[in-house]
């Protein structure tokens, strides 16, 4: 097992004691990664972590909010210069700068149990689900067709529907048709 599916399986056992930041922290790990397995010449890490971020925006919405779509950005959030933030630029300022340069969460954003997504006075609260998104983002991501995890992990989603997570590392389409989201 390499550094994704580490990374993964540490966030698992997080959400599993119910320390959803540093489950955070690990599914935002495994996108830095991934990103930089995808777009390895691109310099700029913000925009190769954003980039990831935006690709599977429409997979975020659908698993959390039920949105399908395909509009970019689906939901946007304004900001104190009167500009709007997509969820890939908050993520990214909120998680991964606030880790690299302050070794923490920023305090600008929650992560919840609840099926919220909440942006009021510069401050973001994200669902587990939010989580759960990123996390099939990173398995689902081509890049990533030779991870795993230590164990045959599964979710079931509202519709019945259970997928074994190692059985969709780097199959987008498949997992997309199995929990209803078509691509296209």
């Amino acid at each position: 097992m390499s550094a994704v599916g580490c990374r993964l399986d540490e966030a698992i056992q997080k959400i599993s004691a119910g320390d959803l930041e540093n489950a955070l922290i690990q599914v935002s790990i495994a996108i830095d990664v991934s990103s930089k397995r995808k777009w390895p010449k691109q310099k700029k890490v913000g925009e190769r972590y954003k980039n990831f971020i935006r690709e599977h925006e429409s997979l975020i919405y659908f698993m959390s909010l039920g949105i399908k779509g395909d509009t970019k950005p689906l939901v946007s959030f304004p900001n104190p210069n009167g500009d709007r933030y997509d969820i890939a630029h908050v993520y990214y300022k909120a998680v991964r700068n606030g880790l690299l340069h302050d070794g923490e969460i920023s305090e600008n954003l929650s992560v919840v149990d609840e099926n919220v997504l909440i942006y009021k006075d510069g401050k973001i609260t994200i669902s587990k689900m939010i989580l759960m998104a990123l996390m099939l983002a990173v398995i689902c991501e081509p890049v990533n067709c030779n991870e795993r995890l230590s164990k045959n992990y599964t979710v079931t989603f509202t519709n019945d529907i259970d997928i074994n997570l190692n059985d969709f590392w780097g199959k987008r389409d498949l997992l997309y048709q199995k929990i209803g989201h078509d691509k296209a």
